[in-house]
């Protein structure tokens, strides 16, 4: 088989990896998006799926407003006697989660709750005992901490440095901890950003738990891709005994996106790309099972009130104000208060993909009050979105966008930057987003509307988004209803481009 990286031209950052019999399973980043937890399933290594989420939602991500970049992320997933455990820190709560189940690909996990913070930490376990891998955040402080046998809490006064890693020139100290436990050796990986560097990829390995530990430099490369340096991730084995590794890079727009190494091992160390270096291409002794589907059409045509594993939804959703069911045939949308797409809440959300990527959806928006708004958006700090309006004269089409100075200013108010009268409230929207590394159309969204869904208008001009720490997400398209009454939504068509 043809490894082709990325992998997943989609925003799946902060991947952990286990095994299980012949099939793989992953963990990546959501945040605030609902449900969280995303796990995803292959037997190959390339083509994965969603197929269940660690938790339905958290508490205290019911406020959208200023509620971004903020959540699940970095979360650590192991097997361990046939149970399955997840750990992850939300920092903004300053508490920690272990979720348990003993079905990996059912949604909504056991829980226990903890106290306090450990930052981008790893589940270890060895022949005996079972640890938390940690660091303080920014101090360079790599720590452990004890688990009692059951992994009911930790045991007491077992919580202390095994090392500190370099702070001299560096712009970002270590990060990103994933731990393995293989033939005797311990070996924990992190991330690091040198000064007017990139991203690299650390291994730190010892003999026994508390050191000491050596370290080597296992990747530091941008893949001749456009990213700050693919690192962050973590290995595993195949049944046959071979190994890989998946990392990420930031990509921009898009997010941050997998890509997939060979590993062989020398003198005990991992080398990434088995001797062959950080490429975009390995032919490699594994079968293709299956494919990727990146962006997903939906009829939104159900007979009960649940979502599809590819949506999400924007926070925690009010149950009471989205339905498959009132309007058989059609997703409804009931709108709150909101100052614009960013402050409203049951926008219901999916990853874009590269290299380019069309979202199409019908609305019908008869039923939207004066000043109520529903459509189709560009989710991101800088959003974008194409909708229609209710106005005391009758209904109009609209595109708005929300303007970053920079990467960490606040942003600007939400703008309309294109208006034009309906005739009557159904309508047909589409968003097409590039992500190709093309001048000036890089990072773009481009809106359309139709009043017959056959002739299709532009929506003003062709409109830059832009990845942000502040989101910390790579862009979603988003349906979403926001200011008076209701909309209903049917018949969503997504499809990827190739270059």
């Amino acid at each position: 088989m043809r490894i082709q990286n990325p992998i997943l031209w989609a925003d799946f950052p902060d991947p952990d990896l286990i095994r299980v019999g012949d099939a793989y399973y992953m963990v990546s980043t959501t945040m605030f998006f609902m449900p969280g937890g995303p796990i995803l399933k292959s037997y190959d290594l390339v083509h994965w799926e969603i197929v269940s989420y660690i938790f339905e939602q958290i508490e205290g991500y019911d406020t959208v407003g200023g509620g971004y970049g903020r959540g699940q992320w970095a979360t650590s997933l192991r097997e361990h006697n046939g149970r399955f455990y997840a750990f992850f820190t939300c920092l903004d709560l300053k508490k920690s989660f272990l979720f348990w189940t003993d079905d990996i690909e059912k949604s909504n996990w056991n829980r226990l709750d903890f106290e306090g913070m450990y930052h981008d930490a790893s589940l270890l376990f060895d022949e005996k005992s079972a640890y938390l891998i940690y660091e303080r955040g920014g101090t360079g402080d790599v720590r452990i901490v004890e688990w009692e046998p059951d992994l009911s809490g930790f045991r007491p006064d077992t919580d202390r440095v095994l090392f500190v890693t370099p702070s001299e020139g560096m712009a970002l100290r270590c990060e990103g901890c994933r731990a393995l436990y293989k033939d005797g050796w311990y070996y924990l990986f992190f991330i690091d950003i040198p000064r007017g560097g990139i991203r690299r990829e650390w291994c730190y390995r010892a003999r026994d738990i508390n050191g000491p530990y050596e370290s080597r430099l296992i990747a530091n490369s941008r893949c001749d891709y456009r990213n700050i340096g693919v690192a962050q991730g973590m290995v595993v084995d195949t049944p046959s005994g071979d190994w890989y590794m998946i990392l990420f890079g930031d990509c921009g727009a898009v997010g941050r996106i997998p890509f997939l190494f060979p590993v062989t091992w020398e003198e005990d160390w991992p080398v990434v790309g088995a001797g062959e270096g950080m490429k975009l291409t390995y032919d490699v002794p594994m079968v293709s099972r299956g494919e990727n589907v990146l962006v997903h059409s939906d009829s939104l045509n159900h007979a009960e009130n649940r979502i599809a594993n590819f949506w999400q939804w924007n926070h925690n959703p009010d149950k009471t104000k989205w339905s498959f069911t009132d309007r058989p045939g059609w997703l409804r949308l009931t709108a709150s208060p909101a100052e614009g797409l960013m402050d409203a809440k049951n926008t219901l959300s999916q990853r874009t993909c590269g290299p380019q990527c069309v979202f199409t959806v019908e609305l019908d928006a008869s039923e939207l009050a004066p000043g109520g708004r529903a459509g189709l958006a560009a989710l991101q700090w800088d959003c974008a979105l194409v909708g229609v309006e209710a106005r005391p004269e009758g209904f109009g089409v609209f595109t708005a966008k929300r303007d970053v100075p920079d990467r960490m200013s606040p942003p600007s108010p939400q703008k309309d930057v294109f208006t034009a009268p309906l005739s009557g409230a159904h309508v047909w929207l589409r968003a097409a987003f590039d992500f190709r590394d093309v001048p000036d159309t890089r990072d773009t969204v481009q809106f359309f509307y139709s009043e017959d869904g056959q002739n299709w208008t532009p929506a003003g001009e062709r409109q830059q988004i832009a990845f942000n720490l502040r989101y910390f997400m790579g862009t979603r398209a988003a349906l979403y209803c926001y200011g008076a009454g209701s909309a209903a939504f049917r018949n969503l068509d997504a499809r990827v481009l190739e270059d």
